[in-house]
């Protein structure tokens, strides 16, 4: 799978609110930081998904244009 693939991949498994597809996009020793705390691992990743992320009944993120550098993809966003 490719980085866009993968990237993809987040998305669409973030607006299906589909936890266990985060499964496969994160490695064993993976960590997800963000204002919650710290989530290290898949199974503690894939419970933040579950248990809280996806309680937010209008999550629905859009990501802005890819963009891509070698290995490193990003996406730009225009603020609000």
């Amino acid at each position: 799978m490719s980085n866009v693939d993968s990237v993809n991949a987040y998305f669409t498994a973030m607006r299906n609110k589909d936890a266990e597809a985060h499964r496969a996009l994160f490695t064993d020793d993976a960590e997800l930081v963000n204002w919650l705390g710290t989530f290290v691992g898949i199974e503690a990743i894939v419970a933040f998904y579950r248990d809280q992320a996806f309680t937010v009944e209008d999550l629905w993120p859009e990501p802005g244009p890819l963009i891509v550098s070698d290995d490193v993809v990003a996406s730009s966003c225009a603020p609000e």
